[in-house]
């Protein structure tokens, strides 16, 4: 009787139901103090995190996600549901299973692994690799004003010998125990060279500017889902600032670093094209116009290795920064204004012309735009006559809501008497997807473009400060 339902029972449930399949993965821990709450699991691509998983916590903080097939190889994150939270756990998902203790407000501190070797490896090298770099930038700024005829100096350069050998010895052990893995290949390409410290700090700067790169394997594609092409691509830009440089001595000096970087990662199509696209959105947030050009004229994005979307994005981007490098004629804009009268710019005259784009819901515009009123006014205040205007601005709104954008410009007197000779209000409601924003290849607000009064462009100013320099000159 035994042996029957024995029988029926595994007929009914095959073993593989009692047990964990091998090709599933387990993320399983305890969150102290955070219980009964939602876990956010997300993928590191670059410089973005792409949602994978929720995971709901217990009346005691513990937690299990099962999968029945392993995810993909790369790192991942664990963060608290809560937008102010900048609690997080790097993971490295590698086909190992993961237990993990940790407790609320202190994740990344407090973290504990059990039976996840590469983790708890990966965990002790970002530990270890933060004390060291901030231990080294201390010590090479010693190196560089100490003076070394004096006792003290000697001292120093064995503290950085023994620094980078301890590092050494330490990327030894991970690429020894753990040979051809993603783990292996993050730490190797996450160390800088070794340098003499014995040799002069220009020559120290020169070095790492030819050797900063080296390390790094850029034909390897699963560091694209973790964090190393971006942090290493910031840290090699920013060696390259220089507050004593003036605009353009350092424009000069990231286009230097721009065309490193790229022509090392030419080597390999899905890393360059990353690079690219990530060096550009850099540029376009602090704003160097001149090193955008240079990417724009001198570099295009291998279209085998992306999808049409990511492709014709990423062109559009550069063919923007192309047909609207300074110098260039700006594109015709003929329309009705907001009033419903005739607007077009060529038939605007004046010593020079702002076209401002923007969004009522975007608070960097709505932080600009008073200054620009006043701005408006106050050039204008002191042209020669009444007829002869020094600024005319062009506030082109990409806002879907008519009804609330008409509101926002009486709200902030941008369709008042005073200011209508110099002001103009454009919108058409259709967001990005208007004529006007494609036909400047909009793709961020706030974005101002100054022209002379041939209708050239002259600058592309990221802050009004800049703006009130350039209408100087």
């Amino acid at each position: 009787m035994m042996k029957r339902l024995i029988v029926f029972l595994l007929l009914l449930f095959p073993i593989s139901a009692f047990t964990q399949s091998k090709d599933a993965f387990l993320l399983e821990g305890t969150i102290k103090g955070y219980p009964g709450k939602t876990l956010l699991l997300n993928r590191v691509i670059g410089h973005k995190e792409q949602k994978f998983r929720e995971i709901s916590t217990r009346s005691d903080g513990s937690f299990n996600l099962i999968i029945n097939s392993l995810p993909q190889v790369g790192f991942y994150r664990i963060r608290p549901d809560q937008p102010q939270s900048r609690d997080v756990i790097n993971l490295l998902l590698s086909g190992e299973s993961i237990g993990l203790s940790t407790v609320f407000g202190h994740f990344t501190d407090s973290v504990r692994f059990s039976g996840a070797q590469q983790n708890l490896a990966l965990h002790d090298f970002l530990k270890l690799k933060e004390d060291h770099d901030s231990r080294l930038s201390i010590l090479e700024h010693l190196l560089s004003i100490y003076p070394a005829d004096k006792r003290f100096y000697p001292l120093i350069m064995k503290e950085i010998e023994f620094l980078q050998n301890e590092m050494d010895a330490y990327l030894k052990e991970i690429t020894t125990k753990f040979p051809g893995t993603l783990l292996a290949s993050y730490t190797k390409s996450s160390l800088p060279p070794r340098f003499n410290p014995s040799i002069p700090a220009p020559e120290r700067k020169e070095f790492a500017l030819n050797n900063f790169l080296n390390n790094i394997n850029f034909t390897d594609t699963l560091l694209l889902y973790t964090d190393l092409f971006p942090n290493k691509t910031i840290s090699f830009i920013m060696q390259q600032r220089n507050q004593s440089f003036d605009r353009s001595q350092q424009a000069a000096a990231f286009i230097k670093s721009v065309d490193k970087i790229l022509s090392h990662a030419l080597i390999e199509p899905k890393v360059f094209n990353y690079i690219l696209e990530y060096l550009i959105s850099g540029f376009e947030q602090i704003g160097f116009e001149e090193v955008l050009t240079h990417i724009a004229n001198n570099y295009e994005p291998q279209e085998q290795c992306m999808s049409n979307h990511e492709s014709g994005e990423l062109q559009r981007r550069i063919e923007g920064y192309k047909r609207l490098a300074e110098g260039n004629p700006a594109f015709a804009i003929e329309t009705n204004d907001i009033a419903g009268k005739h607007f077009n710019l060529a038939s605007i005259k004046a010593d020079d012309i702002l076209l401002f784009f923007y969004a009522t819901w975007c608070p960097h515009c709505m932080a600009m735009l008073p200054k620009l009123r006043e701005l408006a006014i106050s050039v204008n205040s002191k042209s020669p006559t009444s007829k002869h205007l020094k600024l005319v601005a062009v506030a082109i709104s990409i806002d879907t809501d008519k009804q609330a954008y008409l509101e926002f410009l009486k709200k902030n007197s941008l369709d008042a008497k005073e200011i209508e000779k110099f002001w103009f209000n454009l919108a058409d409601f259709k967001g990005w997807d208007g004529k006007i924003a494609n036909d400047y290849y909009l793709y961020a607000t706030p974005t101002m473009i100054l022209l002379d009064h041939n209708l050239i462009i002259k600058r592309k100013p990221s802050t009004v400060e800049e703006l009130q320099v350039l209408l100087k000159e």
